[in-house]
């Protein structure tokens, strides 16, 4: 089965599966529901609004996955969200055959992590971490697909940054491309 993955070459390191499945599955969830259920568009889906209303939605999820209960609940103090047990956070920095490394442990008393957040392999594009805290200010964070995007085009999976057709535009980066106003 491994040799079949990947081309040959493809992680057989399963025990990241469950909390894969259980990612998916929950990711799965809230957008049946936003956009199934509530029936929101697609393209809407870049908006502070949707950012907003998809976080909502996930604070009503809850279930018993492979890894355990998926839940999140607001802490004593209402501003912070968790979920039980100890999550063990794995970024994809190795080779083939070890393909996923520990990044961070997860717990009620927050993050501990045992190593850098890496962007690439060769680690230039990185986030220094050390103990419960990561140098966010000085590290490098990749931009959201929408942020990349100039006045006047829209971001799609797909193409990315894509310009709008003449006669239309775009100020938000997000949606679609709408008919220039008259004057």
């Amino acid at each position: 089965l491994c040799e079949a993955f990947g081309n040959g070459v493809g992680s057989c390191n399963h025990q990241w599966a469950g909390y894969f499945y259980d990612g998916l599955w929950l990711i799965a969830q809230i957008l049946d529901t936003y956009l199934v259920q509530q029936n929101n568009s697609l393209s809407n889906l870049g908006t502070l609004e949707s950012r907003q209303a998809l976080y909502n939605l996930s604070l009503a999820v809850d279930f018993y996955g492979q890894t355990g209960r998926v839940s999140q609940w607001r802490s004593a103090t209402g501003t912070e969200l968790d979920r039980e047990g100890i999550v063990l956070l794995r970024q994809a920095t190795g080779t083939p055959e070890k393909a996923f490394g520990e990044l961070a442990y997860r717990t009620a008393e927050g993050f501990q992590f045992q190593t850098d957040i890496l962007w690439t392999s060769d680690g230039s594009k990185k986030v220094l971490c050390q103990g419960k805290l990561c140098q966010l200010q000085s590290g490098w964070i990749p931009l959201d697909g929408v942020d990349q995007c100039h006045p006047g085009e829209v971001w799609s999976k797909e193409l990315g940054c894509s310009k709008c057709d003449p006669g239309t535009f775009s100020s938000d980066g997000h949606g679609d491309c709408e008919p220039c106003p008259v004057g």
